[in-house]
């Protein structure tokens, strides 16, 4: 069964954007950057580690996520809406759905340039 995605999932990755996010997420679960939940997202963000926060637009309730977009803006945080929560969670290396991930910030990782631009491309899609 596919869940619709909720209207309220603003900003939301177009196609080119959620490969690259999820490609991002793969090579920083790979260094251990990364926090993979809402409860351990929302701890990233309020410890103000998080650099970049992907949020399921399928989630199901959305009320789940809600609370975290208001708290990125609140925190400063870059964060998107990804289509699909299963990919989101095959991007972490894990078998089941995950509604958020936080990639956190890494001084010495050397893809930091990376998700950088990568916050600029969606920063860009805010602006209209």
């Amino acid at each position: 069964m596919q869940v619709a995605l909720n209207p309220c999932a603003y900003p939301l990755a177009n196609r080119e954007l959620t490969v690259k996010c999820l490609t991002i997420v793969n090579s920083m679960r790979q260094l251990k950057s990364i926090k993979v939940g809402v409860n351990e997202t929302i701890k990233s963000i309020e410890k103000e580690v998080s650099n970049l926060v992907l949020i399921s637009a399928d989630s199901e309730p959305f009320e789940i996520v809600q609370i975290l977009p208001e708290l990125c803006e609140e925190k400063r945080v870059t964060y998107i809406f990804l289509p699909s929560k299963s990919a989101l969670g095959r991007a972490c290396g894990l078998s089941r759905s995950v509604l958020a991930v936080s990639i956190i910030k890494n001084d010495y990782s050397a893809l930091n340039h990376v998700v950088e631009s990568l916050k600029s491309l969606i920063n860009q899609r805010l602006i209209f």
